[in-house]
């Protein structure tokens, strides 16, 4: 009778487990950032009218304000809750580009009125862009 009520509950327990369970959380491993717009003239006050954010974007060793007036992030797995409440997605405010050494001397070298696009991978949590692609906009 003993060994029967425990064959009961373990059936009972093991019925239950999944429906216990819940789902995994889904985990960014890496996304792709496309950020469009201007480095300020030294600062922030020279901003692009109708920006929308100002970004300390450190290249070769030199930081410079980059004013994003279009900044999208691309998450090649999505996770619940990865934009602000604004609706913008969460990024540091500071940035380290990585990459090709003549992509990222090319944004090092880029003037105040040039126009930059980048195209670059990021790792969730991390605060460095390593360029897949650039273009500058009058180029050189």
């Amino acid at each position: 009778m003993m060994l029967r009520a425990c064959a009961v509950a373990l059936t009972l327990a093991l019925a239950a487990a999944p429906a216990a369970a819940h789902k995994p959380s889904r985990v960014t491993a890496r996304e792709f950032v496309r950020l469009a717009g201007t480095f300020a003239g030294g600062d922030a006050a020279n901003a692009t009218p109708g920006a929308e954010r100002a970004v300390a974007v450190t290249v070769q060793g030199r930081e410079r304000t980059f004013v994003a007036s279009d900044w999208q992030v691309f998450a090649l797995v999505t996770e619940p809750a990865a934009e602000g409440a604004d609706g913008a997605p969460k990024l540091p405010p500071r940035l380290v580009l990585q990459g090709a050494r003549d992509a990222v001397a090319r944004v090092a070298a880029a003037r105040p009125e040039q126009r930059v696009s980048i195209l670059a991978e990021r790792r969730p949590g991390s605060a460095e862009l390593f360029v897949l692609a650039l273009d500058l906009c009058p180029s050189d």
